[in-house]
């Protein structure tokens, strides 16, 4: 089968990539299984051409291309059995086929002429840098790092991968390889190299630099208008913190420690950049990329810069975007005191929303808001004003570019460099578009205060129901409270002739006061709240009409800006087309270009900022929005205070039907208790005294020789102390002649069972209300049997005193003597 076949089985040849002095790149499909791969061969008879040294690199690159596999390195395949017959002594590199282009085409873009955007840089940044960082792990140096050796690889989800190619391209370096293999990349190898010194791998630490810079503005940063030869002159006096050198529009050299601020990355971002810079960019390969330590840290701080989070505000009252870093600790009242400083709008004026329509809390954390899955997006905050939202008085001369002012005025008819020329349109074109953006991020946030109302208002109406329901509770609870009193009120006064009620009048009458002042409170609250419900549906409906005020507000301006940017992009490519011609072509025969057009458009740009920021009719609306939303605000900041009321009137109204039901219960109590107690008996006493006591006999007739029949006279039995709740017993005490001095006390065992009960379960009322009088019967038994011990002995003792032969007196008179 020929080589040079079209088909090798289901391969089928689709078009060549590129190619080389003696390689060439082509792109063959699968047309079976739907496949792609890229092929790098030589060229024809080129492995007779090219000598033993170029063999070997080439060799070697293919061996290289096969070990390695890296994410961000394009990786080798097999080549297919159907395609073998293209081998021969040099090896077929076979690689992977990544269809979205190379880095110079996005950058040759005309949207891209001052950078690409944020998302785009960061993902960039980050792959290259790890693919490189992995190549000096391996111990190889690329030597070749350009945006045409970056490729992108688009994934299933639209996603993109930065990978490089060509590696080993560049392995050994002499002067007469620099000056064939290196046309048109001679701008991006470290000045070691083009100088014929000797490297390590820090010239890759250079070359990554210079296509980070370009890739942030748009150009190199060291002279691009000139020869290697000649910048790296000028390069070689700069300091440390030189980054970039430029020729301004009056041919001044200029040495600059700052990125052009004509792009597209946060001025956080852009701030890490240019230190990260100063290491990279640094002249001295021995100092190239690494601390005062000697340590590399070129990765590590790109990995850092990468990892930090930034949050892009857009303050809508001065119309302009501010980027921050945050940190787990960094406060909202620390990122508004950020904002008042450099805004200049207080921070009681700040309202800080997401673009959910979601408010920051006062005494939140920024990273409570922060969207782990932003990937590479900045975290977006939109700054309104406590007063309302209105279009911004601003002046659209403070955000131009300075050669933009150059160019307005200035001879359209002067005749300038090719470079300075494509300079003033690349600054020209960031204008027009950095105006679109502008004017879209203010209709964003428009949208999103609309969005925070619109939540706001269905808040608002579910608030309004809440407290309605709850005050129709709290007034079927005053309705089942006044019944209740009725039906009572009408009971005493059937029974009102019982004396043991009598004193409830007078508690009915407080307890019919205090429910009428209750009264008179809940009927001012429905009152109200009958108002308030009136203008939360006026509210309502009022904001779902502002929400119809156009189809897409701001939208007919903005296709004007977005026209206005693609006749920029129009006139930035013609001036690209006429310095193509004029290297073409002699320029004596092409008329020279003229920025007449790019300048209409610059006009027409500032009079669409006029028309839009100047829309009375759209200015009206936002003052109808604001009233909206301060009374939505409003109303429901005193349905919070009605619902707060309700609940206070809530609680005494259940504070009163309890005190209530307690007072009841209380004399149920009390009337119960009365019923039960027992008739209460003459005093023993009484009967007692009735009573004539019996002749007591001598007790004593010697007190050391007591009475022989003493001990049978009186049998005592000595008391048990302890006695159990189960064997009662009583306590005797006979006296001599059956007079009866003691009674007979049968033990509390009750109250050792109501103790026990209220141990085992929680007593009903009616539980405790029969443990209390049987506790009341014993009391009054025990208090019955005390008194009739004291008559029997206060007599007995009369009796004593009162009967002389009861004891022998000449003996005691004896005793005392």
């Amino acid at each position: 089968m020929n080589e040079n076949s079209r088909r090798f089985g289901p391969w089928k040849k689709d078009r060549v990539l590129g190619g080389g002095g003696f390689g060439i790149v082509t792109l063959w499909k699968n047309e079976e299984e739907n496949k792609t791969i890229a092929i790098k061969r030589y060229k024809g008879d080129a492995d007779n051409l090219m000598s033993d040294h170029k063999k070997e690199r080439w060799s070697q690159e293919v061996d290289i291309m096969q070990r390695l596999s890296h994410p961000n390195v394009v990786k080798a395949v097999p080549v297919p059995d159907n395609m073998a017959i293209l081998c021969s002594d040099l090896p077929l590199l076979c690689m992977e086929f990544c269809s979205a282009g190379d880095l110079r085409q996005v950058l040759n873009l005309t949207k891209n002429c001052c950078g690409v955007i944020e998302s785009v840089l960061r993902c960039l940044v980050n792959d290259i840098t790890d693919a490189v960082q992995y190549l000096h792990k391996e111990r190889i140096i690329h030597r070749d790092l350009k945006p045409e050796n970056i490729v992108l690889q688009e994934g299933p989800n639209n996603e993109i991968t930065y990978k490089l190619i060509d590696l080993g391209y560049a392995k050994e370096l002499d002067e007469s390889s620099i000056c064939s293999s290196f046309v048109g990349t001679l701008q991006y190898i470290a000045p070691e190299l083009f100088l014929n010194n000797s490297y390590s791998s820090a010239v890759d630490y250079w070359s990554l630099g210079l296509v980070v810079h370009e890739a942030a503005t748009g150009m190199r940063p060291f002279l691009p208008n000139m020869t290697p030869a000649n910048w790296m002159t000028h390069a070689k006096k700069k300091s440390h913190n030189d980054i970039c050198i430029y020729e301004s529009i009056n041919k001044e050299i200029v040495y600059s420690k700052q990125l052009f601020v004509e792009n597209h990355i946060s001025q956080c971002l852009r701030e890490e950049l240019e230190k990260w810079l100063c290491l990279a960019l640094e002249w001295d390969p021995m100092k190239r990329g690494r601390n005062v330590n000697n340590q590399v840290i070129i990765f590590s701080e790109l990995n850092d810069i990468l990892k930090k989070k930034i949050i892009t505000i857009f303050c809508v009252t001065v119309y302009e975007r501010r980027s921050y870093q945050i940190d787990s600790a960094t406060a909202v009242n620390t990122l508004k005191l950020w904002i008042e400083r450099d805004t200049k709008q207080s921070i009681n004026d700040q309202i800080l929303m997401l673009p959910t329509g979601k408010l920051l809390k006062q005494d939140g954390l920024v990273i409570d808001c922060w969207d782990p899955n932003c990937n590479n997006q900045n975290m977006m905050l939109y700054v309104y004003s406590e007063s309302g939202l209105f279009l911004p008085k601003v002046q659209v001369n403070n955000r131009m570019p300075p050669l933009v002012k150059w160019l307005l005025t200035s001879d359209t008819n002067n005749q300038i460099e090719y470079f300075h020329r494509k300079r003033v349109s690349c600054e020209a074109v960031f204008f027009l578009r950095q105006e679109l953006e502008l004017y879209s991020t203010f209709i964003e946030a428009y949208s999103v205060k609309m969005l925070a109302i619109i939540d706001t208002s269905k808040e608002l109406e579910q608030l309004e129901q809440h407290v309605w329901a709850d005050m129709q509770q709290i007034t079927a609870m005053h309705k089942l409270s006044s019944e209740s009193l009725e039906y009572e009120t009408k009971l005493f006064h059937e029974m009102h002739n019982v004396p043991s009620i009598a004193k409830v009048s007078k508690v009915l009458t407080e307890w019919t006061d205090e429910l009428n002042k209750i009264d008179e409170k809940l009927s001012k609250l429905q009152e109200e709240l009958i108002k308030i419900k009136n203008r939360v549906l006026r509210a309502c409906v009022y904001g779902a009409q502002l929400q119809n005020y156009q189809e897409d507000p701001g939208q007919e301006e903005i296709n004007e800006f977005r026209n206005l940017l693609k006749e920029g992009y129009e006139c930035h490519n013609l001036l690209q087309k006429h310095y193509i011609s004029s290297r073409l072509t002699e320029s004596k025969n092409l008329k020279p270009y003229s920025d007449k057009n790019i300048k209409k458009v610059v006009y027409k740009c500032l009079k669409m900022c006029d028309k839009a920021l100047l829309n009375n009719n759209f200015n009206i609306h936002l003052t109808k929005l604001s009233a909206c939303e301060r009374e939505i605000s409003t109303l429901k900041d005193t349905l919070i205070q009605q619902e707060k009321y309700i609940a206070f009137n809530k609680k005494e109204v259940i504070k009163f039907q309890l005190l209530k039901q307690k007072t009841i219960w209380k004399i149920v109590i009390n009337l119960a208790m009365q019923g039960s107690q027992p008739e209460k008996s003459p005093s023993p006493l009484v009967l007692q005294e009735s009573r004539t006591p019996p002749a007591l006999p001598s007790l004593f007739n010697n007190p050391f020789k007591p009475s022989s029949n003493i001990s049978s006279a009186i049998p005592i039995q000595s008391p048990n102390l302890f006695i159990s709740p189960k064997q009662p017993s009583p306590i005797p005490l006979v006296v001599k002649n059956g007079f009866d001095v003691s009674a007979t006390q049968q033990p509390l065992t009750n109250s050792l069972k109501v103790q026990s009960t209220f141990t085992e379960r929680r007593p009903s009322l009616k539980d405790v209300c029969l443990e209390s009088n049987s506790v009341i019967e014993e009391n009054l038994s025990l208090r019955y049997v005390m008194q009739d011990a004291i008559v029997n002995f206060t007599k007995c003792n009369q009796s004593i005193l009162m009967d002389s032969t009861a004891l022998d007196w000449d003996y005691l008179k004896k005793l005392e003597d």
